[in-house]
């Protein structure tokens, strides 16, 4: 930088254009999951509901979607994950509500516990989501070989209306998660 003030005074840094931050994207109004599953991509628009009972590798990725106003009488209004690798970013999750199960925006049941099924949420939003339990979100992944995080995540106003039971599935307004391997950052 020892030449900085002569380059300031020249014509090309004068005729040069001012810098402004970029702007961020909104979420997409039609939300599009996608899913690799024995080297195949399938796309799944509105509701994400993927199941993956052969012990395949199969991963799901949301990147920068909206889901407002889903409504499903079973688990996961907005998205329905079993036994499959999810990765979640810049989403938001508005009045999600699962009337008779789990998770009312979101509900992962990886019960395969020899598979590394990591489970990845960062930067979402989940504002008025309701369900029996897991209000927001409800992770079940008992393997020692899936991870799973939660980063930089907002909740806001969710609820689990569910009383408890004998399967002790009740409770967690924004999240139930059980898993032996969970990092929770800023949320």
């Amino acid at each position: 930088f020892s030449q900085t003030t002569m380059f300031s005074e020249s014509e090309a840094f004068s005729e040069s254009q001012a810098f402004s931050p970029s702007p961020s994207l909104p979420p997409l109004d039609n939300p599009v999951c996608n899913v690799i599953s024995d080297n195949q991509e399938i796309t799944l628009s509105k509701r994400c509901d993927f199941s993956d009972f052969s012990g395949n590798k199969t991963s799901i990725k949301i990147i920068c979607s909206n889901f407002t106003d889903y409504v499903e009488s079973d688990d996961g209004a907005a998205i329905r994950i079993i036994n499959c690798e999810f990765e979640c970013n810049n989403t938001v999750f508005i009045n999600c509500s699962s009337t008779n199960g789990g998770g009312g925006a979101i509900y992962i049941n990886n019960s395969f516990v020899d598979n590394d099924n990591n489970i990845t949420l960062e930067y979402l939003a989940f504002i008025r989501c309701c369900s029996n339990y897991g209000g927001a979100v409800f992770i079940y992944a008992p393997s020692d070989f899936c991870h799973v995080l939660v980063n930089s995540c907002n909740f806001s106003l969710n609820q689990a209306k569910g009383s408890k039971r004998d399967d002790d599935l009740y409770g967690g307004s924004s999240m139930f998660l059980s898993a032996k391997n969970s990092n929770i950052i800023e949320s």
